[in-house]
């Protein structure tokens, strides 16, 4: 089935643009075979719901943005912190890349949006079947 990933519900027909496979959504699968849910669908986002998935795409954005430069204002904060003994410093830099890496993966599991192809493909009614009209 070809599923928006923003309504959720299958799309049988019109303009949509395909979701682009990451890291993310190959863990996400594999998880999901492990535990027997994996359910084969395509995901796409539907040109009606364009306009939402943008604001969502771009709060997610905006989001590991703000997150990287956290944590790396944090990891020369620790590492000034620790100038005056190499072993404080040592564990400090560890503390912030710990810490800077469990914000990451936490906005990711809180907000994650997948990229889109920039191209829409059509699909069509005929059994639901992916037309692309670019040649």
């Amino acid at each position: 089935m070809k599923i928006d990933i923003i309504t959720k519900e299958e799309i049988k027909n019109g303009e949509a643009y395909r979701v682009k496979r990451d890291i993310v959504i190959d863990v996400i699968v594999r998880i999901k075979k492990l535990l027997g849910k994996y359910q084969g669908n395509e995901l796409y986002v539907s040109k009606n719901s364009l306009e939402q998935y943008r604001k969502m795409r771009k709060d997610f954005e905006t989001s590991i943005f703000m997150v990287t430069v956290f944590a790396a204002v944090f990891m020369v904060l620790f590492l000034i912190t620790g100038l005056n003994n190499i072993q404080q410093a040592l564990f400090s830099l560890i503390g912030a890349i710990i810490l800077g890496t469990m914000l990451i993966v936490l906005v990711i599991l809180t907000k994650y949006v997948p990229a889109i192809e920039e191209t829409p493909v059509m699909i069509g009614e005929e059994g639901g079947k992916e037309n692309n009209n670019q040649g």
